[in-house]
């Protein structure tokens, strides 16, 4: 089995996720509001000194400017290439999108909790 980390965050009443898989070269990122679902589809390159980094949407169309993003913010910060899903029920607003930057920024596999 490959090596994951899970990570959740509890706020407002929901309940948001993170699923991550590392590969040699690769992180594979799973972003979720209560069940595991595959939402809007985006890999990533990191940027680098000789590359300026790059992202596309492979699949979807709900939330892709915050798919892309967290694509992009996981391949910089593991230089790897980054496929990043993000399956929320409504389309993302400022709260969300900074819950899913927590997420993707907390360490450790541990669950983080804040209820409101």
């Amino acid at each position: 089995m490959l090596p994951h980390v899970s990570r959740s965050i509890k706020e407002n009443g929901k309940n948001f996720h993170l699923h991550t898989i590392e590969l040699e070269n690769a992180i594979l990122s799973f972003f979720f509001e209560e069940k595991k679902r595959l939402g809007t589809l985006a890999i990533a390159i990191p940027k680098n000194l000789e590359s300026p980094g790059s992202s596309s949407i492979m699949l979807g169309y709900k939330n892709v400017t915050i798919t892309r993003l967290l694509a992009e913010l996981l391949a910089t910060n593991s230089n790897k290439i980054a496929i990043t899903s993000v399956f929320i029920n409504t389309e993302s607003d400022f709260s969300t999108n900074k819950i899913l930057f927590k997420l993707a920024q907390s360490k450790h596999g541990a669950t983080v909790e804040k209820n409101r």
